[in-house]
């Protein structure tokens, strides 16, 4: 007589890694794949569509011995797929079950990249009657609090200058006509710029906070 098969219960755990590819142990939930049995001729998808739960994990209770592969069709958001030697999106992740198993548990784990997005702060300074600014209004420096919700340090550079950068709850300080552009924050980071109360001045401002 022949013995039930052996059951391998099935993890697949996505992380984080940073847009130059460093692997970090920060979940990813949100993202979406299927599951296939390599066959011969043809693959057979098993099961629907899955998505990582909060814990970035799916689970899956039991597989039978045999080669499968998690096809990602989706990352979550914010993040884009993991990237091969070539530059090449890594969408396929393959594995084999044995029996042999520890515990009768496989973990397949799988990456995705954070994207980043542009944050562009400027300043204009106009008169109320629309007279043409002075030179010692155009010299005047104006200050700004930036806040990130991910209490990050972030590089950005003034009309091209040299690299500077601020953390979450620094000042930057722009002339008229000036532009602070950060290049790189990532998406989903929350941000707000409040400026500092300058005497004779009102503030007015679009877009002060929002999402990258």
């Amino acid at each position: 007589a022949t013995g039930m098969p052996i059951l391998t219960q099935v993890i697949l755990q996505k992380l984080e890694k940073t847009p130059d590819g460093a692997a970090t142990d920060r979940i990813v939930p949100g993202a979406e794949f299927y599951l296939y049995k390599v066959g011969d001729p043809d693959d057979v998808q098993i099961g629907g569509r899955y998505v990582t739960d909060q814990n970035g994990q799916i689970r899956l209770q039991g597989l039978t011995n045999g080669q499968y592969f998690f096809l990602e069709t989706r990352p979550g958001y914010g993040f884009t797929f993991d990237q091969d030697e070539k530059g090449d999106p890594i969408t396929r992740y393959d594995f084999t079950v044995t029996g042999l198993e520890v515990n009768n548990r496989l973990t397949v784990t799988a990456y995705n990249r954070r994207q980043l997005g542009p944050l562009t702060i400027g300043k204009l300074v106009e008169n109320a009657d629309g007279s043409p600014l002075t030179d010692a209004q155009k010299a005047l420096e104006f200050a700004f609090t930036v806040s990130f919700s991910d209490g990050g340090t972030y590089a950005y550079r003034i009309d091209g200058g040299e690299l500077q950068t601020v953390g979450d709850g620094g000042i930057i300080k722009l002339k008229h006509g000036q532009n602070a552009v950060f290049e790189n924050i990532p998406v989903g980071v929350e941000y707000k710029v409040e400026e500092a109360v300058f005497p004779g001045y009102t503030v007015r401002s679009e877009n002060h906070q929002g999402e990258i």
